[in-house]
């Protein structure tokens, strides 16, 4: 974990300059494939502890988890050094 504080946000302009140069790269193979791996990845686990759960409450009962693609981005927030002491 970082031991960092927030030194502030960027202008307006320059925050628009920064989004408009990332937002491009969401679009790249490589992207949606590490994401979508992501994904298939927190669902085996998140199906495990489900299962896990279950079978000490009630027993065996069939469960799936299905990743709903492509991913909706709901956020991006771009961290830039802020000339830290």
């Amino acid at each position: 974990m970082w031991n960092v504080t927030p030194s502030g946000n960027v202008a307006g302009g320059q925050a628009e300059l920064i989004l408009n140069q990332q937002i491009p790269k969401f679009s790249e193979p490589v992207f949606k494939q590490r994401l979508e791996q992501i994904m298939e990845e927190e669902g085996a686990r998140i199906l495990e502890s489900h299962q896990r759960v279950r079978s000490i409450v009630a027993g065996k009962q069939e469960l799936d988890i299905v990743p709903h693609l492509p991913i909706d981005l709901i956020s991006l927030n771009v961290l830039l050094p802020g000339g830290g002491q």
